[in-house]
């Protein structure tokens, strides 16, 4: 089983000024070695995840008011 190193990113829309979190993680296992991207499990309240349809993208975070991307 792979592990992973996990921690919490602040978020901000910068139009309207919502604020909140993303829990985000890496993987650390040598079998994700190719895979350095860094993930999001998780937004808070306002904000919604778009996540990555390829190894080649990164996933998204958007403010939900706004529809912009803001991470």
């Amino acid at each position: 089983m792979s592990s992973k190193d996990r921690w919490t990113i602040d978020i901000a829309c910068p139009s309207c000024g919502v604020t909140g979190s993303g829990d985000v993680f890496q993987y650390e296992s040598w079998s994700f070695a190719s895979d350095s991207r860094t993930h999001v499990s998780s937004v808070s309240d306002g904000f919604r995840l778009q996540e990555a349809r390829s190894s080649q993208e990164t996933d998204k975070i958007f403010c939900v008011k706004c529809e912009i991307q803001v991470k």
